[in-house]
């Protein structure tokens, strides 16, 4: 009597456990772009980035890929005193830009932040790359940051 009552209860709580888990999302690659399958493999998420990592604390981070338009590295002290380059010898690079995706398969922000850590305690860290820091070499203060909550909303603006 004693087993079947703890075989029961331990049934229950093994469903209870199943089902408070949520949807198990997996990051999936199709071609040159990733997306995320649910348990039977169907995408929740069409792939569309270009990289997606695994869920931590409900959300996963995603990253695409643009063509971003650089200038050569500026002396500081050139700039500091108001000469710049008047010759255009810029160059192109690729940039990864990061967003987010919930554990519902809903893009809460799409790509667009240059730093993207993951949620804790419902807030994430983000930032914007200061183009002028890059510029002269000061890689310390290479970002401007702010942090969103789980729903995307901007909770201290990126500055």
């Amino acid at each position: 009597m004693k087993t079947s009552f703890l075989i029961g209860h331990l049934f229950i709580v093994l469903l209870l456990v199943t089902a408070c888990a949520g949807p198990a999302l997996k990051p999936k690659q199709l071609g040159d772009k990733w997306g995320y399958v649910d348990k039977s493999g169907n995408f929740v998420v069409e792939p569309r980035f270009d990289y997606a990592r695994e869920f931590r604390n409900g959300f996963a981070i995603v990253c695409n890929t643009r063509s971003v338009y650089r200038r050569p590295k500026v002396d500081k002290d050139l700039l500091d005193e108001g000469v710049y380059y008047e010759k255009d010898e810029g160059y192109f690079i690729d940039k990864t830009v990061y967003g987010y995706v919930n554990s519902r398969g809903e893009v809460i922000v799409e790509p667009q932040y240059d730093v993207a850590d993951d949620f804790k305690n419902g807030r994430a860290r983000v930032g914007r790359e200061n183009s002028y820091a890059i510029a002269v070499g000061d890689y310390l203060t290479a970002h401007y940051i702010g942090y969103i909550d789980t729903s995307g909303n901007v909770v201290v603006p990126v500055e």
